[in-house]
C-alpha cells in the first residue's frame, strides 16, 4: 500500500489556491465568501478481472452507519437525478446569497443536513446553512460525493487517492489509497458500508511519473477499521479488493441496490457489488449516459452520428430502444427517472420525454441553455435553464419559480433538507424559500 506524503505537500498547497478563490470575500465580510468516441476492445480476459483476498475488521463500524445515500451530481448513484422530496408551493425568494468566482468554473451544489457545498474546477467550499464559510479543499478530479451519514466529504486527489473531509469544518479525515494512480478522472464514488466502489477514465497523460494512463476502470476498496489512521491521515487499513478494467474512452455506470451496471464496447454489464458479472453482456452499443433505477433498470442513452437514441435494459436483457425525433444537443446526460418511471433525456436547450413503456410523449422546448435538471417526488421536473429556474408538470407546461436577471445559472436546482431551492450562478450561490 502506497504512502502519500509528498503527494499530502501538493495537496496542502491546494487547499491554500481554492480557499483564495473561493472565499476571498471573507476579508471584506465575515458572513459571506467571496469568489464520444469509443474505443475497440475484446472481451474481458482473466487479467481484465482481479480478486484479493481481503480482511473486514472494522466494516461493520462503517455498515453499521449507512443512513441517507450518498450524494452528488445527478441525485446519488443510481444518477436518476431523484431530489427525494416533492417541491412545496408559493413563490420563491431570495433567503441567502454569497458571491462565487465563475472564472473559477462552477461546476455544482450539493447540500446534506445543514451544509452546502459548492464545487468548482478549482476546489470546493463548504458553507453552512446560511451561506456563512466553514472551510475549503482543493480541486477534485472527477465527481465530489457527500456522505451524510458519516458526516464526511468525499473527493478524489489529482494523484489517485481518495480524500474524505468532515462536513462539520472541512478538516481531513481520511485519505483513502487506490490501486490506479493520477491520470483518471474518477466519475463513481459510493460507499456501501465498509466499501468504497470507485470507477474512472483516463483524463490524459499521466502528471505523476509512471506510463500514461488509458481505459476506463471499477475499484473495490475494503475500508477496515476507521480507527487505523495514521499521522498522515491515510487509512492503513484500506485494501483494494476488485478491480475491472475496459478498453474504452468513455465511462458510464451507476450504482443500484447490490448491482452496479456499466457501459462498455460491447454492450451494458451488470456487476455485483464485487464486480462478479451477474448475467451476459446486454448488446446495445455506444452507450455515452446511462441511469438505474430502483428495479434494477437500466435507463440508457446513446448517440451515433448525431442521432440520440434512449434504450430500456430490463431483466437482463434490452427491452426496446427509441430514437429521439431531433438531435438534443452535445451533452449527453443520464436520464432523469421519474418515481413512476416517465423518463426524460435533458438536452442543451429541450428535453425529450418517454413514458415508463419507452413510447415518446413529446419534446418539450425550454428556451435557453440548460445547466441541469432534477425530478422532485411529485413529478415536477426542476431545471436550470439561461437565467431562470423552470418547473415543469407532467403537461409540459412551464413555470418560472425565479429570474436572476443578467446572472446565469451555472448548475442543476437542488432541494435541501428544509425544502429550499440550492442553485449557483455565474455570480453567487443562492438559498431561494418558498413563502
Amino acid at each position: 500500500m502506497r504512502r502519500l506524503g509528498a503527494r499530502r505537500r501538493t495537496w496542502a498547497a491546494g487547499v491554500l489556491v481554492a480557499g483564495a478563490l473561493l472565499l476571498g470575500g471573507c476579508a471584506r465580510s465575515r458572513s459571506t465568501p467571496g469568489p464520444s468516441d469509443v474505443a475497440p476492445r475484446t472481451d474481458p480476459t482473466a487479467e481484465d478481472v482481479k480478486t484479493v483476498e481481503t480482511h473486514d475488521a472494522g466494516a461493520g463500524q462503517w455498515a453499521g452507519h449507512t443512513g441517507p445515500g450518498m450524494l452528488r451530481t445527478h441525485g446519488d448513484a443510481s444518477l436518476t437525478g431523484r431530489l427525494g422530496a416533492s417541491m412545496p408551493g408559493g413563490s420563491w425568494s431570495v433567503a441567502a446569497k454569497a458571491p462565487v468566482d465563475d472564472e473559477a468554473g462552477i461546476r455544482a451544489v450539493l447540500t446534506a443536513g445543514d451544509r452546502i457545498v459548492v464545487q468548482t474546477d478549482e476546489g470546493w467550499a463548504l458553507f453552512d446553512d446560511a451561506l456563512r464559510p466553514v472551510g475549503v479543499g482543493p480541486a477534485a478530479a472527477g465527481v465530489l460525493v457527500l456522505d451524510p451519514a458519516q458526516h464526511l466529504l468525499w473527493s478524489p486527489d489529482p494523484t489517485g487517492s481518495l480524500r474524505a473531509a468532515s462536513l462539520r469544518d472541512g478538516a481531513e479525515a481520511y485519505v483513502v489509497p487506490s490501486a490506479f494512480g493520477g491520470g483518471f478522472e474518477r466519475r463513481l464514488l459510493v460507499r456501501r458500508g465498509g466499501t468504497l466502489i470507485v470507477g474512472g477514465v483516463a483524463a490524459g497523460p499521466e502528471t505523476h511519473g509512471g506510463p500514461a494512463s488509458s481505459g476506463a476502470f471499477l475499484e473495490v476498496i475494503e475500508l477496515g477499521d476507521p480507527g487505523a489512521v495514521d499521522p498522515m491521515k491515510l487509512l492503513e487499513s484500506a485494501v483494494t479488493a476488485a478491480e475491472r478494467r475496459v478498453d474504452t474512452r468513455v465511462f458510464a455506470a451507476a450504482v443500484g441496490d447490490g448491482v452496479i451496471a456499466m457501459a462498455e464496447p460491447e454492450g451494458v454489464v451488470l456487476l455485483d457489488l464485487r464486480l462478479e458479472p451477474r448475467g451476459g453482456r446486454v448488446p446495445v452499443r455506444s452507450v455515452s449516459a446511462l441511469s438505474l433505477d430502483e428495479r434494477g433498470d437500466v435507463h440508457v442513452v446513446s448517440e451515433q452520428a448525431g442521432t440520440w437514441t434512449y434504450g430500456l435494459v430490463h431483466g437482463g436483457r434490452a427491452v426496446a430502444q427509441r430514437a429521439v425525433a431531433s438531435p438534443l444537443g452535445r451533452r449527453i446526460r443520464p436520464p432523469v427517472v421519474a418515481a413512476d418511471h416517465r423518463v426524460y433525456l435533458v438536452g442543451d436547450d429541450r428535453l425529450g420525454v418517454f413514458d415508463p413503456g419507452v413510447r415518446p410523449v413529446g419534446e418539450w422546448a425550454v428556451g435557453a441553455r440548460v445547466s441541469g435538471a432534477m425530478i422532485g417526488g411529485d413529478g415536477s421536473l426542476l431545471v436550470g435553464a439561461g437565467h431562470e429556474i423552470l418547473a415543469f408538470d407532467r403537461d409540459g407546461t412551464r413555470s418560472v419559480l425565479h429570474d436572476f436577471g443578467r446572472e446565469q445559472v451555472r448548475t442543476a436546482p437542488v432541494l435541501d433538507a428544509k425544502g429550499r431551492l440550492l442553485v449557483a450562478t455565474t455570480a453567487s450561490v443562492y438559498v431561494l424559500v418558498a413563502r
